[in-house]
């Protein structure tokens, strides 16, 4: 009996201890210091040009965590329990994405799941994806406000950050591009998914051409390279002035025509010129340094040349050749790959093959060669690039040194010659120049590393050894087709105080490359001024009214429009961006360029150096002066006469004294005369409507100081003189005042003479006297709105 009591005992134990079960307990939130972001925390921050996709970007901040608890019935032996199973995590995240300006975000993606597409520069994108990652019963998903900053050097802070973090401590971060996730649900667990952004940024057009900076979703190299070579962020911070924007322009316009469009990110410690070095790989090209200017200029390897206008290499110039070597096909190689990186395969690695058949079926098997284009994204481009890597590299190309007089001084790198050498049986060998050794001041001799050009191959003639006649060719120099000789305002001197020298504007001849300036008086030996460069001209394609003094939007005129530069409102203090239009000065800041030979001038100031705003007809000459100019080293007497002569140099040889036509010119001092008034207003305009009785103010110039000084600045240059006004109305002059000091007169009589009542129009003629003589007027016009 009692033994089977202790079994029933026994068996209500056992089941009461399985109607318990394990012990379940709820799960406990993760706290702020549980999350991992994957990051390169250490890494410089990116830079992007073209289309690519941003893995890892920087986190600046992250916080405001909160949770949700997940629930869920458990069952607990006979019964069941709701538990807290899990959390979802929300908390706002700032991530760093790389440099401004101007990118705009295309995608959003968590680990290897897209979770938004489209276009946004800056603003704020909704992601609704909560099953993303298997919703309650996986990691999660992602959902929220993502807010997209541009790197605009104007944005903002973002409120979000603000609220929850401090406005005295959360910046705009101008110029870096940024996205703020703002409250937003990162999962469910504490190492929240990789986050990436898809971006574009196209690198701008210095000269103001949009249209030529984006090749599909990619950017355009040439101006890639000019950021790399000028940004003071992230690029080598070169001096834009030392840059020939003119070949990035004219290279820019290449590229874009043939599909050459590059994406990358540097988004680890790199130089810069390395990255130009990778981008230069793409597009066949080289940065040189010009030794006229000094200015780095962008060069292309195309076949955009005329075999017959190549510079000839023989025995006119050549000292000695050595190294010749033809190649040969049995060291040919018959494949190219290219490996790229896929915009349109969701940015992974393919290749791009390239091949010889027929050097294939003569070696018998394949000898290739794989290079890496990470900057090229598409298949089309890739497989373009293979074709232009294997044309050499499966061609027996001939190369050799050579070395010449000093006739080839202006060589550069990937400029084509023609090599005519006899002794190798070559004639018109097409060579491109892959090096160049100047020499030293002790050594005359230029040498030439030349490797035959692809693009000529099939132009080469092997000739058979016998004799060739041949005959040099010649340039012989000409005297330039116009002439301007001016008295040069005093800041293009050298030395302060000189105010009487004379400039000159030459207009380039036919095979001209410089001239030399010589000048004498009377029966005196002629003098040598030194050698200058021609001045670009220009003509005006519409006319110039003579009015107003600035124009926002200038002339356009046509010419040689790569030879204009871009300039600031400084620069054009420093006497950069000056032109010489039939007697008045002007400068000009910026250009849009609209054809190939025309181009419209930005933010123009007319009427400098004592000049007045004169009509100018179309087809006006329009001299560059900043581009080119001479000038005499010493200044001469007012009223003498100043015979010049311009020496044309050609490839052939420099005009002599007696070959040159004579110039004749009268100094008159003119920087030492009266200057007109400048800034000259009635009732604070420079024209146009007023109201009440007219008062006029005006400004002095003059042309001893050496300074730009802009017709509406606000400031007076020294002046002992006075002021005369003189008034009309409807054609009769009705008033005149005469030696007016200070800067302002009343036109007090006006409405005594006329009847009590002021008149409708006047017209204002100023004008600057001293020592007996007066200046030009400057006349403004001013009419008073008729009462009804």
């Amino acid at each position: 009996m009692v033994l089977a009591i202790f079994y029933v005992v026994m068996f209500l134990l056992s089941v009461w201890m399985m109607s318990r079960g394990p012990k379940i307990e709820d799960r406990k939130s993760a706290a702020l210091e549980d999350f991992t972001f994957p990051t390169a925390a250490e890494r410089p921050i990116q830079v992007l040009y073209g289309t690519r996709k941003l893995s890892g970007p920087n986190v600046l901040w992250y916080g405001d965590l909160r949770s949700q608890a997940i629930t869920k019935k458990v069952k607990s032996g006979f019964s069941s329990k709701k538990m807290t199973v899990g959390y979802k995590y929300y908390m706002g995240v700032q991530l760093g994405i790389c440099h401004g300006s101007g990118v705009t975000l295309k995608e959003v993606w968590f680990d290897d799941d897209k979770a938004w597409s489209g276009q946004i520069s800056d603003g704020a994108i909704q992601i609704n994806k909560p099953e993303l990652f298997g919703g309650e019963d996986g990691s999660g998903g992602v959902s929220g406000t993502i807010r997209f900053y541009s790197g605009s050097l104007t944005q903002l802070a973002n409120q979000y950050l603000q609220r929850v973090v401090g406005i005295d401590i959360v910046a705009g971060l101008r110029g870096l591009c940024y996205a703020v996730l703002e409250g937003f649900y990162i999962g469910n667990s504490e190492t929240p998914a990789k986050i990436s952004f898809v971006c574009s940024r196209f690198p701008r057009s210095p000269g103001g051409n949009t249209a030529l900076e984006i090749i599909g979703d990619d950017a355009n190299p040439a101006y890639a390279i000019h950021e790399f070579l000028t940004d003071k962020r992230f690029g080598a911070s070169i001096s834009s002035s030392l840059v020939d924007v003119s070949t990035i322009e004219s290279c820019a316009e290449i590229l874009h025509g043939e599909g050459y469009g590059v994406s990358g990110v540097v988004d680890s410690a790199k130089s810069a010129s390395a990255v130009i070095d990778d981008i230069l790989r793409v597009i066949n090209g080289s940065l040189i340094t010009d030794a006229a200017t000094g200015q780095l200029k962008l060069k292309l390897a195309r076949e955009d040349y005329a075999i017959a206008d190549l510079p000839v290499l023989n025995a006119s110039n050549i000292k000695s050749i050595s190294n010749f070597n033809r190649g040969s096909l049995d060291t040919a190689t018959n494949e190219v790959k290219v490996k790229y990186l896929s915009i349109a395969d969701g940015f992974n690695d393919r290749t791009a093959t390239a091949q010889n058949l027929g050097l294939r079926i003569h070696k018998g098997d394949t000898d290739g060669v794989t290079y890496d284009f990470m900057s090229v994204s598409t298949g089309a481009l890739a497989a373009m690039i293979a074709q232009r890597e294997l044309r050499p590299l499966s061609v027996p190309l001939a190369s050799c040194i050579v070395e010449c007089n000093r006739s080839m001084f202006d060589i550069e790198m990937l400029d084509v010659v023609r090599l005519d050498w006899p002794p190798l049986q070559v004639e018109g060998l097409v060579m491109r120049v892959m090096g160049v050794d100047v020499g030293n001041m002790l050594d005359s001799a230029i040498r030439l590393t030349l490797t035959q050009d692809v693009f000529g191959v099939q132009n080469t003639v092997y000739s058979d050894g016998g004799e060739h006649a041949w005959t040099k060719p010649t340039f012989e120099p000409v005297d330039p087709p116009d002439v301007q000789i001016v008295e040069a305002p005093a800041i293009f001197n050298a030395t302060a105080g000189l105010t009487r020298t004379l400039m000159t504007l030459i207009e380039q001849p036919p095979a001209g490359q410089d001239y030399k300036l010589i000048t004498r008086q009377g029966a005196e030996s002629w003098s040598d001024q030194g050698v200058y460069p021609f001045t670009p001209v220009f003509q005006l394609t519409e006319a110039l009214p003579a009015s107003p003094t600035t124009l926002a939007t200038g002339p356009i005129i046509s010419g040689p429009i790569e030879l204009l530069d871009n300039y600031s409102t400084n620069e054009n203090r420093e006497a950069l961006g000056i032109l010489y239009i039939n007697g008045e000065w002007m400068s000009y800041e910026t250009f849009t360029i609209l054809t190939s030979t025309t181009a419209q001038l930005k933010n123009v100031r007319r009427a400098l150096f004592g000049s007045t705003a004169k009509a100018h007809l179309v087809g006006t000459k329009t001299w560059a002066v900043s581009e080119g100019h001479g000038i005499t080293q010493s200044q001469f007497n007012a009223g003498s006469a100043v015979y010049l002569k311009t020496l044309v140099k050609t490839q052939t040889r420099r005009q002599t004294e007696a070959e040159a036509a004579e110039q004749s010119f009268v100094v008159k001092g003119t920087n030492d005369q009266v200057f007109p008034p400048a800034r000259v207003l009635v009732n604070g305009v420079g024209g146009g409507e007023i109201s009440g009785v007219a008062e006029v103010s005006w400004r002095y110039r003059s042309g001893a100081e050496q300074a730009v000084v802009f017709y509406g600045d606000d400031r007076d240059q020294a002046f002992a003189g006075s002021v005369s006004i003189g008034v009309w109305s409807a054609g009769a002059k009705v008033g005149q005042a005469d030696n007016l000091t200070g800067n302002s007169w009343r036109f007090d009589g006006e409405a005594s003479s006329n009847g009590g009542v002021l008149r409708d129009e006047l017209e204002f003629r100023v004008s600057t006297y001293a020592s007996g003589v007066s200046s030009v007027p400057v006349v403004v016009k001013v009419n008073r709105p008729v009462a009804v």
